[in-house]
């Protein structure tokens, strides 16, 4: 039972990690300016790959647009 909880432990762990990430990533495209679409909001909220979100981030940082991020092209941005 001891392992099975702290497995527990450690995957809720992991996703406020990721979901803590995905705010930071949230937080840097409104800071920039950016708009998102509900599409690329979407994908940024449903990732729970830490190193992606990361990756997102340092993208972020330095391109031009959101579909340079994420890859998702939105006509009405």
């Amino acid at each position: 039972m001891l392992a099975r909880e702290a497995r527990g432990f450690e995957l809720g762990k992991a996703k406020g990690r990721a979901a803590g990430t995905a705010e930071a990533l949230l937080q840097m495209i409104v800071a920039r300016g950016q708009e998102l679409s509900d599409e690329q909001r979407a994908r940024i909220h449903e990732c729970d790959d830490t190193a992606q979100l990361m990756d997102w981030i340092r993208r972020a940082s330095k391109l031009p647009s959101m579909y340079d991020v994420l890859g998702i092209r939105d006509p009405w941005i």
